[in-house]
């Protein structure tokens, strides 16, 4: 077994892609992973299924997955601790202390705990590589369902990049990232997936651990069964959101991970965007989608939301203006590093369809 493992810090292990991360996670060679998990249930179960990381074994390296009831992992185990980078700094700082890599999927819009987390890398000995899940509504335009007069974002396009707007939605976080990476403390990789969907496998799912909802396509089917199942949306629906499959984001996340991995010169901050997306539909589409599944096939016709179903379906002015706006963009990085996703619209759309089938079984 080498000297040296890579140490890999997961928060939000056990989230809709931080989940599939992880598992995917135990398939590379010679590291160790700690999962900082909240929910001290959570983290109880996560130890019990005693995940196992790859054993450097020459040609005959292999994953070893298995469950067992001892909290006693073996040295190849997923170590698990509870705590969350908002209110358990003094735990936060010794696991970052011991961190190469840390991957921060549990939330795009906790600044106090992000700023925990940078906090803690500023008193590393190291400067590890911080992987934060941020999101395409960073890049929202508010268009009232009016397609976007631009073309579609792109992740090696920095000029642009500097133009989003201060306030824009996930940006406090993200641009506390940037500049802990300008100031030398960390190195940033700003992941941004599209709208994601499509259901998560494997033992945390099995275990009931991993959340398994569906964010945006369940925001449409609300909206659909708000207006009464009818397919409505924000304005003519003509904007458009790019996607992306849970899987084949996963799969963007691990290639970026194993980059780091090899090679000491990768580009960071201002150049590692990541944008995580193959495809775009409309608002249109995707309600029409739903209203298909609702009504079991029958056709459907667009039509915009009344001012009192607007009010209904969005507890929040703020998602109103998120479902009217474009958010479009190229994934251009991940493409660089090989990265071929596998589903797009055509796959979206039918997934939208089959959540709102089976939601009236």
């Amino acid at each position: 077994m080498p000297a040296h493992k890579t140490n890999i810090l997961f928060i939000g292990a056990t989230g809709y892609l931080g989940g599939s991360i992880l598992l995917k996670a135990l398939a590379l060679p010679d590291v160790s992973i700690t999962a900082f998990v909240r929910n001290a249930d959570k983290a109880e179960k996560l130890r019990e299924l005693d995940l196992q990381t790859t054993v450097s074994v020459g040609w005959a390296q292999r994953l070893v997955g298995r469950f067992k009831k001892s909290r006693c992992s073996s040295d190849a185990g997923v170590k698990v601790v509870v705590g969350s980078p908002n209110t358990d700094t003094e735990a936060l700082e010794k696991l970052v202390a011991q961190a190469d890599i840390i991957i921060d999927a549990y939330s795009a819009d906790d600044l106090p705990g992000s700023k925990n987390i940078i906090e803690a890398a500023t008193k590393s000995s190291k400067r590890p590589h911080v992987i934060h899940f941020t999101g395409l509504a960073v890049i929202v335009d508010n268009a009232g369902g009016q397609p976007s007069k631009f073309p579609a974002w792109d992740d090696t396009d920095i000029p642009r990049l500097r133009t989003i707007p201060a306030q824009a939605l996930h940006n406090d976080v993200d641009q506390e990232f940037l500049k802990a990476d300008e100031q030398g403390h960390l190195y940033s990789y700003l992941f941004a997936p599209g709208a994601v969907f499509g259901q998560p496998s494997g033992a945390l799912v099995d275990a009931g651990l991993q959340t398994a909802s569906e964010f945006f396509p369940d925001l449409v089917l609300g909206i659909v069964k708000t207006a009464g199942g009818d397919a409505a949306g924000v304005g003519e629906g003509l904007n458009a959101f790019s996607v992306v499959h849970v899987d084949d984001a996963t799969d963007l996340a691990i290639l970026l991970v194993k980059k780091i991995l090899s090679d000491k010169g990768f580009s960071h901050g201002w150049d590692g965007y990541y944008f995580a997306s193959n495809g775009s539909v409309t608002l249109k589409d995707m309600v029409l989608a739903a209203s298909n599944g609702l009504k079991k096939g029958q056709a459907a016709e667009y039509r915009a939301l009344t001012a009192d179903e607007i009010s209904k379906a969005f507890p929040h002015p703020l998602f109103a203006e998120i479902v009217g706006s474009n958010a479009e963009a190229e994934p251009t990085r991940g493409k660089a590093l090989g990265w071929s996703p596998k589903k797009g619209p055509v796959e979206y759309l039918e997934a939208v369809t089959l959540l709102a089938s089976k939601s009236q079984a």
